[in-house]
């Protein structure tokens, strides 16, 4: 609705708006900083010529705990969409604030059926970013991944234990703990891990390209 766009917008430009008028005050050198303060912000509506996009909206959300106002942005936007890519560093992945959000995210999943057939957590990427910053001086960086992810699996075990069991129910078939590891992927935009990453972009292709596409067609 281009009249009700026309009602709010504030700024209209490219992508480097963004750095001014888009990070938290405390992030944002005086350089950077607007001459004139904004507020009333609350979304930046971005348009990029990418295939994906003719398939999918991505909302991307300000992490937890850094104050109320993030929190209650990200806990809205739990309520409509129809998948979640939770992100969390290498360094801290899967612990503190991780472990009280992430079952939260599981039991808001919407349940994904696609010709008759059950696709229980294919709508859930668990991913463990800037991976390109790990040291691969003593063996291959991903090797090194995949053990941060097999570790955060089993620590997070009891914490999902419930949602999971819930799942189950929800599903008629068994969503496994198992089936959770399989969610949790390395990712960074660096070239170096090209191959680490190469698995999440590779499901978050299946889930665009196919699974979401049949699961509305079938409803």
């Amino acid at each position: 609705n281009k009249e009700n766009f026309d009602n709010h917008k504030l700024f209209v430009g490219d992508t480097s708006i963004l750095q001014k008028y888009a990070q938290h005050a405390d992030r944002i050198s005086d350089l950077e900083r607007p001459v004139v303060p904004v507020t009333g912000a609350a979304y930046a509506v971005i348009y990029l010529d990418s295939p994906i996009l003719t398939a999918l909206d991505f909302v991307d959300l300000p992490g937890y705990s850094n104050d109320e106002a993030d929190n209650q942005k990200a806990e809205f936007v739990q309520n409509i969409a129809d998948a979640f890519i939770y992100l969390s560093s290498f360094n801290g992945f899967m612990s503190g604030d991780d472990m009280v959000y992430l079952p939260t995210l599981i039991d808001k999943l919407n349940l994904l059926e696609v010709n008759e057939k059950k696709e229980p957590l294919a709508n859930l990427f668990i991913v463990c970013t800037h991976v390109h910053a790990i040291s691969a001086d003593s063996k291959p960086r991903q090797d090194v991944v995949e053990e941060i992810l097999t570790a955060a699996a089993k620590r997070i075990k009891p914490v999902v234990a419930g949602v999971l069991d819930t799942a189950t129910r929800r599903y008629g078939l068994p969503v496994t703990h198992d089936m959770l590891r399989k969610r949790m992927f390395g990712f960074a935009v660096d070239n170096s891990v090209a191959d680490i990453r190469s698995s999440f972009l590779s499901e978050l292709t299946r889930y665009a390209g196919d699974i979401m596409p049949r699961a509305t067609l079938g409803k």
